[in-house]
């Protein structure tokens, strides 16, 4: 049988290391967290092979080959108490040998890319989130600019030409508006109300003069889910 060049490499380091075995341990740890980070719950040490140099990890569902380099040092030190004086005659298979380093190095790659993989999937959802969040928060904040902006026309319009009709006002010559932000109305989705003050100067009709008026004031403002806006109600305060 012919074997590939990697195949060789790892026997030769079979046939240098003539010693190799796979040494049961049965440790039992409540978790375990590897050098690159990776936690292990509930797990045991099954067995060491000292020819891959990997130890065998068993879950409660689940069996991990796991390079020694990654387990803590304070396991490491267990381990290599636990290791028994060997043999030099001990036959070795080289093949085996070759054949459970490659395993090993093949698992911890594919939990490598696991790992990797998982950790793009999270950042993917998470920028999905923040995404979301600033829409929703562009599309409130646009809502409630826009019934701010309906409040104050409707409220300019009404001090300018509605309101004391019967009264000695003539021509308004100016509307100063002070308001305060748009405040949702408990009970009532979609509506929101703008409160505010108005300062009125007009010509008087009877003294050919000029007057002033403040009054306070309540606009109510009702939204859709389309983001429209609709002035439903304008009310004076006393």
């Amino acid at each position: 049988m012919k074997l590939s060049p990697l195949l060789v490499f790892f026997a030769s380091l079979a046939v240098i290391n003539a010693s190799a075995v796979v040494i049961d341990v049965g440790l039992p740890f409540k978790e375990i967290r590897l050098k690159n980070g990776t936690l292990f719950s509930e797990v045991t040490v099954k067995s060491v092979n000292t020819s891959s140099q990997t130890a065998m990890l068993v879950g409660k569902r689940e069996m991990h080959s796991i390079p020694t380099y990654l387990l803590p040092d304070e396991i490491n030190d267990k381990l290599k108490a636990l290791m028994p004086t060997l043999s030099k005659d001990q036959p070795v298979d080289p093949i085996t040998v070759a054949n459970e380093k490659m395993v090993a190095l093949e698992r911890t790659d594919k939990q490598r890319r696991a790992e990797t993989d998982a950790r793009a999937v999270r950042e993917a959802a998470r920028q999905s989130n923040l995404r979301a969040a600033a829409m929703a928060e562009a599309r409130e904040n646009n809502l409630i600019s826009a019934v701010a902006k309906a409040a104050e026309h409707r409220a300019r319009d009404y001090f300018t030409h509605e309101d004391d009709p019967h009264s000695n006002i003539g021509y308004v010559t100016n509307v100063d508006l002070t308001m305060g932000d748009p405040e949702t109305v408990p009970g009532w989705a979609g509506r929101y109300r703008v409160t505010g003050t108005a300062y009125r100067q007009y010509l008087n009709n009877q003294s050919s003069g000029f007057g002033r008026t403040t009054k306070k004031f309540e606009v109510l403002v009702d939204t859709s889910d389309d983001g429209k806006v609709k002035v439903s109600d304008l009310t004076i305060r006393m």
